[in-house]
């Protein structure tokens, strides 16, 4: 029994000892694998970035500070990350600038650090654009109509509104539908009439032929609910001279107590023909006008992040307004809209919607040019 013993324990240390060397063997491995690593890693950091990489790594500058610049040019030399340039597709209408850099690593860091440039690139981008969104918006509303910029324009200060409501109205064989569609296709907050209930405020709807009574009730029943965005579209009962025409509400047949509730009505006029022949080479060789898809995401986007702005008109500009409506009301007789209360929240909301297209929040007297004129035109 005790020889037995004596070689179970020999035989014990003796695997005890061979275990340990193959850890420290395998130790051993690992710490001269990771010192081979760290020599590479820091003979590579010696190698200066070729040219391609430079020029990558400037495209960075307005993105990262210097700390975070010489990380992932340490990371970049030592082949743990690497520059991507992304073309976003939009038109130089919508952005100046679309390409955005994008770094491409599995380092954690350098992830959160993407994250920064890609807030960045946006914030710039609807900065940047905020300056011409007065001008590329309308564009984008029925592109293929020729004319009435005056009604493209108070479109697209309806969509920076907070409640609001439009009538366009013409003659039959007049195309409507397209600024009803367009005006759809540029905002994310859009719902059907169905879902009112369940929708948040703010939101877009658009309502065609309300001179149909199905859809007369639908735009009455959104107008009594929330604070909607409403368009709508109507068309007389039969083709009407526009340059004799008295009365536009009567000759679409729909109750002038309904047409009222509107905050504006709009004609959709025929082209002249003297514009006609003007246009006509081009009109005969011009393609139909495609919207770029990217752009129209774009200005989602933009109108998203505007639409709650708070905006503040001063006495001085008050002051013009009610000065304006006193004119209006003068001239009541000639317009189609009567001019009272609802007149004021209207030009109000329109101040206000067209310094939230400039990112403003504070009215100023290039916003009072741009509704005035649009009134005026709507109420012709």
């Amino acid at each position: 029994m005790p020889k037995k013993t004596k070689k179970t324990k020999e035989s014990a240390i003796t695997n005890l000892m061979i275990s340990s060397g193959r850890f420290l063997l395998e130790l051993s491995k690992k710490s001269l694998k990771k010192a081979g690593k760290n020599t590479k890693e820091s003979v590579m950091l010696l190698a200066p970035l070729n040219k391609k990489k430079k020029i990558l790594l400037l495209r960075l500058n307005p993105y990262l500070n210097k700390k975070e610049l010489n990380k992932l040019k340490k990371a970049i030399k030592q082949k743990k990350a690497q520059i991507k340039v992304i073309r976003k597709g939009f038109s130089f209408l919508v952005c100046s600038r679309d390409i955005m850099p994008k770094i491409v690593s599995e380092e954690k860091e350098l992830k959160e650090i993407n994250k920064k440039i890609e807030k960045k690139f946006w914030n710039d981008a609807i900065k940047d654009f905020s300056k011409r969104a007065w001008q590329a918006i309308p564009e984008y509303i029925a592109p293929n109509t020729l004319g009435m910029k005056h009604i493209k324009q108070a479109i697209a200060l309806l969509l920076a509104s907070k409640k609001m409501s439009f009538l366009l109205i013409g003659n039959p064989s007049v195309e409507k539908d397209e600024f009803l569609s367009n005006a759809a296709d540029l905002t994310n907050e859009k719902i059907d009439y169905r879902e009112i209930k369940n929708a948040k405020e703010n939101f877009f709807i658009s309502i065609k032929n309300v001179n149909q009574k199905p859809n007369q009730k639908k735009a009455e029943k959104c107008m009594e609910q929330k604070n909607y965005k409403i368009l709508s579209s109507a068309s007389f009962k039969k083709e009407q001279d526009l340059e004799t025409l008295k009365d536009p509400i009567r000759a679409s047949s729909l109750k002038r107590d309904f047409a009222y509730k509107y905050n504006l009505i709009f004609l959709i006029k025929n082209i002249d023909l003297k514009k006609f022949e003007e246009l006509a080479e081009s009109i005969v060789t011009a393609k139909k006008v495609e919207i770029n898809k990217k752009d129209v995401s774009f200005i989602c986007k933009y109108l998203s992040k505007i639409t709650n702005i708070e905006v503040t008109i001063s006495k001085s500009l008050g002051t013009k307004i009610k000065n304006f409506l006193v004119y209006l009301k003068k001239h009541e007789k000639e317009f189609k809209l009567p001019i009272n209360e609802k007149t004021i929240e209207t030009i109000k909301e329109l101040v206000c919607a067209s310094a939230r297209l400039d990112m403003r929040h504070e009215a100023n007297e290039k916003d009072l040019d741009r509704v005035f004129d649009i009134f005026r035109k709507s109420l012709e």
